[in-house]
Formats: structure tokens, C-alpha cells, sequence
């Protein structure tokens, strides 16, 4: 449901009426009580959250959230500056190093950590708690930016850092998949014009992959078809799937287990990434730095190892 900033507190567009009333019924208060369109009074003085966000259905009150600056959230920042794969287009490779690119990229990210640092301690000294901030991922390729989890009251600070392009609370996906090899008719494009996948390498954003599965190649590493990987999830180097669905995701894209057991491109290589958990459910700061991942496997923009495909079934 979309909300409305009015003066720091975050209201649904119906709510907006509530909040007029409210300074209506307030206007000779000299404390700081908050009177409610249900007659309920809150109080919010400093050292309390003064932060309200109203829900509404049909002009009536649904419920009231009170925003507790101290609570902890996981959040993305994006910063200004453009991100590596803008600098990668063909006709720029030539006349930009990509190396200088990424460590100028770096330099400002260890600027902005440490003024968001900065205000972790400056909030910390004006309160009684303790505010703190974790760095998650940093993000180069993809987006320029980051993945924090910090309390709820310093996101406002962060955003108004002139590096700062936005700061946005972190998000769940979910495992999804409708689609099959006969429904896009990738068996004729098989049969009719040889295409099977062969000298491509696919991103496959997911759950992990079984690579012992025969079908998928029977093993991990540079010599078979799932040539590497990496797990976000336990943030480790094997992207085992504990769920299923990314290796029913890899055999639509290509299992090679014969007539029967046939992908879309059964001679494709994977880069099996793990962003989904056993239950199948992730965030949106993981799946970032999967796509990161596989644009740009070993870190070095130098050098040409990112897939040539990623393919997300969320």
C-alpha cells in the first residue's frame, strides 16, 4: 500500500484526512500527545519513537505502527555513481581501464562507510542506545552500492549523504517456474537447427544446483558442466541445492540424460549461485550479489569470465 510523507510521519494516501483531524485536535495541546481519530491518545516525547504509519480501509483505521528508530533493518544503497557494467560496453573497453574504474568505485565506498559510521556514533551520543550498522555485500557491477543492516533510525541520515542515491528497505524473492522445453517449442529449435547450448555459460540464480546429477554433469569445478559457484546463502563455495528447484531449473535449461532427459540446451556450462534457501526464499540484497557474481565471477573486470546468460525463475 503506498504511503505518504507528511512532516516525518508516513501516512497511506486515505490516511492524510486522519492526519489533518489529528492537528485539529491538537492544536491547544502543549504536551506531546498524539490524539487519535479513535479517541486513543499516544504519547511521544524524546524519549520515545514519534513516528506513526496508518493503515486505512473504506476512510476507517485498519492499525498503527509505531516506527522504533532502534529497530534493526536490512537495507540497500544505491550510490550516484555509475556501476562497472555501464563501463563495459564494447566501444568504451578500449579507453577506460576497468581496474581504475572499480578501485575509484571502492575509494568512495569506504568514504561513505565511514560517515555512515559517523552517524551511528553521532545518534549513539545524543541517546541512551547504542547504534550500529553491518556491511552485508558491497555492490560494483550490477548497481553501484551496498547492503547494510543498521538501525531504522539512521536511514534517513544515510539517505541525505550526497553519494546516496536512495536507500531502500531489503525485500524477499520466492522460487517460481511455469514454463517447460515443449511449451517454447525448444525441442524443434533442437531438432530443425542444431542449437544445443554448446560454448555458453549460464547463470543459474536459484536454489543451487545438484551438480552430482548425471544429467547435469556429475561433479563441480572447471572439468565438468557446472564449472563453478557460490552459496550466498552460507556464504561458501558450494552451491549445493538443498531445495530442488534449482536443479529442476537447470534441467529445463540444460539437462543432457538423453531422449527422455533433455534440457533446452543440453551442452551449456553452468555457474551454479545460490540465493534461495532450503524453503526456497531469499533477498533481494543476495540475489544482487548473485547477479554481481555472475557478471563477474572472479572479481577482476579485466577479465572476460562472467556468464553469457543468467536466468532468474523467481
Amino acid at each position: 500500500m503506498k504511503r505518504t510523507v507528511v512532516k516525518g510521519i508516513r501516512y497511506t494516501p486515505g490516511a492524510l484526512v486522519l492526519y489533518f483531524m489529528v492537528l485539529l485536535l491538537n492544536v491547544h495541546a502543549q504536551d506531546s500527545w498524539v490524539t487519535l481519530p479513535n479517541g486513543k491518545q499516544i504519547i511521544a516525547n524524546k524519549n520515545t519513537p514519534t513516528s506513526y504509519a496508518y493503515s486505512t480501509e473504506n476512510g476507517k483505521l485498519k492499525s498503527l505502527k509505531v516506527d522504533d528508530p532502534r529497530e534493526v533493518v536490512k537495507v540497500i544503497v544505491t550510490l550516484k555513481d555509475k556501476p562497472l557494467a555501464l563501463y563495459m560496453k564494447k566501444n568504451t573497453l578500449r579507453k577506460i581501464s576497468l581496474t581504475s574504474v572499480k578501485s575509484s568505485l571502492q575509494t568512495v565506498h569506504s568514504s561513505v562507510m565511514s560517515k555512515i559510521s559517523a552517524i551511528a556514533q553521532q545518534l549513539s551520543a545524543k541517546t541512551n542506545f547504542q547504534y550500529q550498522y553491518k556491511v552485508r555485500r558491497e555492490y560494483y557491477t550490477a548497481i553501484n552500492g551496498m547492503a547494510l543492516e543498521c538501525n531504522l533510525g539512521m536511514i534517513k541520515y544515510i539517505r541525505s549523504l550526497r553519494e546516496v542515491e536512495n536507500v531502500q528497505l531489503d525485500g524477499l524473492v520466492k522460487a517460481n517456474l511455469t514454463e517447460s522445453v515443449h511449451q517454447i517449442r525448444a525441442d524443434i529449435v533442437q531438432d530443425s537447427l542444431g542449437y544445443n547450448g554448446d560454448g555458453v555459460l549460464v547463470g543459474e540464480i536459484d536454489t543451487g544446483i545438484d551438480y552430482k546429477n548425471p544429467a547435469l554433469g556429475g561433479g563441480f569445478g572447471p572439468q565438468f558442466r557446472v564449472v563453478g559457484g557460490h552459496d550466498f546463502i552460507n556464504d561458501d563455495d558450494d552451491p549445493m541445492d538443498d531445495h530442488g528447484h534449482g536443479t529442476h531449473v537447470a534441467g529445463i535449461i540444460g539437462a543432457n540424460g538423453g531422449k527422455d532427459l533433455t534440457g533446452v540446451a543440453p551442452k551449456v556450462k553452468f555457474l551454479a549461485v545460490k540465493v534461495l534457501d532450503k524453503d526456497g526464499t531469499g533477498l533481494f540484497s543476495d540475489l544482487i550479489a548473485g547477479i554481481e557474481y555472475c557478471m563477474d565471477p572472479d572479481g577482476n573486470p579485466a577479465t572476460n569470465d562472467g556468464a553469457d546468460i543468467i536466468n532468474m525463475s523467481l
